[in-house]
C-alpha cells in the first residue's frame, strides 16, 4: 500500500515571510497519483477541510500575508484498478506573525556623578523565530550610529559605572531580533542616564575654634545645595586628624548641625556628610577644627596683712 516517506513540515514566519514550501512524497502504490491541498484556521474542524483552489500538486506555497495561523494537509489519490486507496498526510500549522514591536517606555534616570544607573530592561510583542539582543551606547539622544556594547545581549542591560564619573547624559537603545523568515529588527526608544555633579555642603563657623573645657560650644551648621532634590541626611564625624576621610561617625548626629563636646581638653576636627536618595549623590565637608583648653585658674593669689596708719 502506498505510505508517505516525506511528510509536510510546518513552519513559524513573520508577516510576508517566506516559507518553504509543504511538500510530500510516497512510495509503493499503483497508478496515477492525484493530488489535492486543504487548509482550515480550527485544527479540531472536522474532515476534509476547504479544498484549496488550485493547489494540485506534490508541493504546495502557503500565504504569509496575512497574521494567524492555518493548517494544512494534503490527500493523494489513485487511480486504475491496483486497488490502492488514497492517503492522507500529516497536519501542519503554518503561523504568521506580526513584526515585533517594543512594548516598554524607555527609561530616564537622573544619578550624581560616581552612581549607578538601575537596569535597562525592554519588553516586545513576541515574533517568529528565536529572539536575539544586542544593546548599544550612543552620544546622542538617538536609536542609531550607536556603539555595540559586547556581551549585552538579554532583554535587560545594567549599564557600566565607569562613564558616570562625568557630568553628561547618557544613552541606550537596544535592538531586537528573531531570526525566522521575514522578521525585521525592532529598535527600542532611547534610555537615558543622566549623571549630574555631586551636592555641596559647607561648615558655618569655618574655624578654628577654641573654647575653654566644659564651656558651651558654637553649633556648627551645615549648609547644602545642589546634587538631585532638596532631601538630604546627614551624618557628623569626629577625627583627631585633619582630614575628611577616617573619622569616627558620632552616634545619633544625623541633623544639619551639630555642637562640639568641650568635655575634654585637645584639638578635634568635625566634618559632615551629606546624602540625596539618588545613586551617587553624596560629599563630605572640610574639617572644622575645634580645640578645648584647661579652663583658666590663678597661680598666685592675693595675700591679706595688717600695718600700722600710713604703713606700707
Amino acid at each position: 500500500a502506498p505510505t508517505f516517506d516525506v511528510q509536510p513540515i510546518g513552519n513559524s514566519v513573520c508577516l510576508d515571510g517566506s516559507t518553504p514550501d509543504l511538500s510530500v512524497s510516497y512510495i509503493n502504490g499503483t497508478g496515477s497519483a492525484s493530488y489535492q491541498w486543504y487548509s482550515s484556521a480550527d485544527p479540531s474542524a472536522p474532515l476534509p477541510w476547504t479544498a484549496i483552489f488550485g493547489a494540485t500538486g506534490a508541493t504546495y506555497s502557503p500565504p504569509t500575508d496575512v497574521v494567524g495561523t492555518l493548517y494544512y494537509y494534503v490527500v493523494i489519490t489513485f487511480d486504475g484498478s491496483g486497488g490502492c486507496s488514497e492517503i492522507t498526510s500529516d497536519v501542519v500549522s503554518i503561523e504568521v506573525l506580526p513584526q515585533v514591536t517594543t512594548t516598554s517606555t524607555p527609561s530616564v534616570e537622573d544619578i550624581c556623578v560616581g552612581g549607578t544607573a538601575q537596569d535597562l530592561v525592554v519588553t516586545h510583542t513576541v515574533g517568529a523565530g528565536n529572539v536575539s539582543y544586542q544593546w548599544y551606547s550612543n552620544s546622542t539622544n538617538s536609536n542609531t550610529g550607536g556603539t555595540l556594547i559586547s556581551g549585552a545581549t538579554s532583554d535587560t542591560y545594567t549599564p557600566d559605572p565607569g562613564p558616570f564619573g562625568l557630568v553628561g547624559s547618557y544613552y541606550y537603545y537596544v535592538e531586537i531580533d528573531y531570526d525566522a523568515a521575514g522578521c525585521d529588527p525592532a529598535i527600542s526608544g532611547v534610555y537615558t542616564v543622566n549623571v549630574v555633579a555631586d551636592p555641596t555642603v559647607t561648615i558655618a563657623p569655618l574655624g578654628p575654634l577654641s573654647y575653654c573645657q566644659g564651656a558651651t560650644a558654637d553649633a556648627l551648621v551645615s549648609t547644602s545645595g545642589g546634587g538631585l532634590g532638596a532631601v538630604f541626611s546627614y551624618q557628623w564625624y569626629e577625627n583627631n586628624t585633619n582630614n575628611n576621610t577616617t573619622g569616627s561617625a558620632i552616634g545619633g548626629a544625623t541633623g544639619s548641625s551639630y555642637v562640639p563636646s568641650t568635655a575634654t581638653v585637645g584639638v578635634m576636627y568635625y566634618y559632615v556628610e551629606i546624602t540625596q536618595p539618588a545613586s551617587g549623590c553624596a560629599n563630605v565637608s572640610i574639617p572644622v577644627e575645634v580645640e578645648v583648653t584647661l579652663a583658666p585658674t590663678f597661680d598666685v593669689q592675693p595675700i591679706g596683712n595688717s600695718v600700722c596708719l600710713d604703713g606700707s
